[in-house]
Formats: structure tokens, sequence, C-alpha cells
């Protein structure tokens, strides 16, 4: 083998290295970024049960104040809720309660909340 053979063969075995390597770092930069992601979307869901879980808990203290027989007049206001961050976007219309988090500048997590369902505005057919 002479030595223009070598540096061939070298030079391949080098250019192949650095491409597979190059393929590895990509591989591991969007695996980071997914698992990243992953993350703060289990973030964001958690507020979410947060939000769900204080609604139960306002209900709760509702029903456990009120006379026997007595039955809700009127929504509370989003403020009177108690569910105030910074990250959460409040949305009420009625007795639907839009909750918005961000995750991020392209993702974020809804849900819809009927207030009616927790008992804390009237339902739309009169009966509580």
């Amino acid at each position: 083998m002479n030595l223009v053979e070598v540096l061939v063969a070298g030079s391949l075995v080098l250019g192949s290295a650095t491409g597979s390597l190059g393929i590895w770092a990509n591989t591991a930069r969007a695996t980071r970024g997914a698992e990243d992601l992953l993350a703060q979307q289990r973030a964001a869901d958690a507020r979410l049960l947060a939000v769900q879980a204080r609604l139960q808990a306002l209900a709760a203290e509702r029903r456990q104040g009120a006379v026997a027989g007595e039955e809700v007049q009127a929504c509370p206001a989003v403020q009177e809720l108690g569910l105030e961050a910074a990250d959460v976007i409040l949305d009420a219309t009625g007795p639907i309660l839009t909750v918005t988090v961000q995750v991020d500048e392209r993702h974020r997590r809804t849900r819809v909340f009927d207030l009616a369902v927790y008992g804390l505005c009237p339902a739309a057919g009169g009966a509580p």
C-alpha cells in the first residue's frame, strides 16, 4: 500500500467518523429538546389540575357554608375563585371558565370548566 492509498483511506475514515458524530449530536440535541418540552407540558398539566382542585375545594366550602335548600344565585367573579397566577390565563364567560397555561411560545394547554358542574353557578335548566 503506497502513501496515496493510506491518505485516501484515512480521509475516508475521518469523514465518516465526523459525519457519524454530527448525526449523533443532532439526535442527542433533538432528544433533549423533546424531554424538555415533555417536562414543561407535565408542569402545565399539573397547574391545570391545581385549578381543578381549587374549584373542587371552593365548591366543597360553598356546600358546607350553604343553608339547607339554598340555591346558588349567581356565578362568582374570576377574582373570587382565587386562581390568580402569572402563567395562567383565565377567561370567564358566564358559567364557563377557560383556563390556558402557556407551555412555550408554540405550545399551550387549555381546559374548559363548567362552574355549574361544581355547583358554583346556577344550572342552565334552573335546578342546581
